[in-house]
């Protein structure tokens, strides 16, 4: 390493002048190499910083040293990258010649027939959506969503749905019909960012449920309910955050026994809690979930669940002032999220002087107010002392839509309030709720 150099000025002795000519050679030869910057550097001129683990060349600009290293390796990047670009042709514009015009339209005349790859060892048909491959190992090949063409009695094309390997055969699961003249199978090319697709598995539940196995995503649960002795359960795997989705659809539904779709362990569905599952049992149901984190499925989509509505309760005398159940109106409802509305209708005597008028939603029996929110789920109508006179009917009263989160069964009751004067006031109350 040297970083030493000479000037010519005024009188050189000729005996000095080799020394310091090797002296200027060194540092340009080892390119003024050393732990520190070279003094009194001159614009673009080059130095090898030596204080690192890894040398770094580096040009100073005239007012500070520049870093070359990183651009360097860039080069060097984009050199092997073109190198392996050009494959076995001589440069990469003769391999681009192969398939693409000047212009890069792509040539005519190339056979569709080459994009398909011949399968060279032996298949035979299995089943009518499987055939095997002997003795050889094939499943890197035949990944989910590559093209297969199968030279079949009744020729069929399609994609793979999954392959596995074991007693020395790979056996291929295919989206098309397979047939027992299977002679041949020809696959295309590799699969780039294949597109992700529902896998429908279909079950009728008669006797026993369905267990879900850990890593099963995108599978549609096509289900049929006739006939069930018993509730049963659909076991989902344990949630660990993977996003992995699980989708179930009622096609024939049987409300004398239910399908819970039920989380393992303690695990739980949010806002139903843990160890509450959702009961399936009505043709239509559609309910989609999610793993979101360890312990967490949640609900992506949920439909076909009617609305659950009390029969109205009956007709009940108001004392004034104090809040009544409207005639016992009230749902039971099981774990989850629920949207709640209150309707009331009002009768009183043509006398009846009526000043305010209330309907709501409460979670006690009787009269009682608990649960009753006059910023969530109470409407209010006021007379400001007014007689109301006339017709016996008052205007019917709907109460705000309440959203709850039910994590174990509970009631609720539709709810009423009246203050009024002179003679009766009656109410007759009814609650509806449906899934949110």
């Amino acid at each position: 390493m040297s970083q030493t150099w000479n000037t010519f000025a005024g009188s050189t002795t000729l005996g000095n002048t080799p020394t310091k000519l090797n002296e200027n050679f060194a540092s340009l030869q080892t390119l003024f190499s050393g732990a520190s910057a070279p003094t009194s550097p001159t614009a673009y001129q080059l130095w090898l910083d030596t204080s690192g683990g890894t040398p770094r060349l580096k040009c100073y600009t005239g007012a500070a040293w520049v870093d070359l290293t990183d651009y360097l390796y860039e080069f060097e990047t984009d050199h092997t990258e073109i190198v392996n670009a050009r494959g076995s042709a001589s440069s990469v514009d003769a391999r681009l010649d192969v398939a693409l015009n000047e212009d890069g339209t792509p040539k005519a005349g190339t056979p569709a027939g080459s994009w398909w790859i011949d399968e060279s060892a032996a298949v035979a048909y299995a089943s009518a959506s499987t055939f095997t491959i002997t003795g050889v190992d094939r499943t890197a090949v035949y990944v989910a969503g590559r093209a297969v063409k199968l030279d079949q009695t009744a020729d069929a094309y399609g994609h793979v749905v999954s392959s596995s390997f074991g007693g020395g055969n790979t056996t291929v699961t295919v989206t098309c019909t397979v047939d027992a003249g299977l002679s041949g199978v020809e696959y295309g090319q590799e699969v780039q960012n294949p597109p992700s697709e529902w896998t429908v598995s279909a079950h009728t539940l008669t006797t026993s449920g369905i267990t879900i196995t850990q890593g099963t995503n995108r599978t549609l649960y096509a289900l049929t309910i006739a006939g069930l002795t018993a509730d049963r359960t659909i076991a989902l795997p344990k949630a660990r955050g993977s996003g992995i989705r699980l989708a179930f659809v009622v096609l024939d539904g049987d409300d004398t026994f239910d399908v819970l779709v039920d989380p393992d362990g303690t695990e739980q569905i949010i806002g139903y809690g843990a160890g509450n599952y959702i009961p399936m049992d009505a043709a239509g149901q559609v309910l989609e979930l999610v793993d979101v984190a360890t312990g967490y499925w949640a609900v992506a989509t949920k439909k076909g669940w009617p609305a659950l509505e009390s029969a109205a309760g009956s007709s009940v005398a108001l004392t004034s002032g104090q809040w009544s159940d409207g005639g016992a109106s009230s749902l039971a409802l099981p774990p989850g999220r629920w949207k709640l509305q209150a309707t009331c209708v009002f009768t009183k005597n043509a006398a009846t002087t009526v000043d305010e008028l209330y309907v709501g939603i409460g979670t006690v029996t009787g009269n009682d107010s608990t649960g009753v929110d006059s910023l969530r789920n109470v409407a209010r109508m006021v007379y400001s002392g007014d007689t109301v006179g006339g017709a016996a009917f008052l205007p019917i009263l709907i109460s705000p839509v309440w959203e709850v989160s039910i994590t174990a069964a509970d009631d609720y009751y539709g709810k009423c309030y009246a203050t009024f004067a002179v003679n009766t006031l009656n109410a007759q109350v009814r609650l509806q709720a449906w899934p949110a």
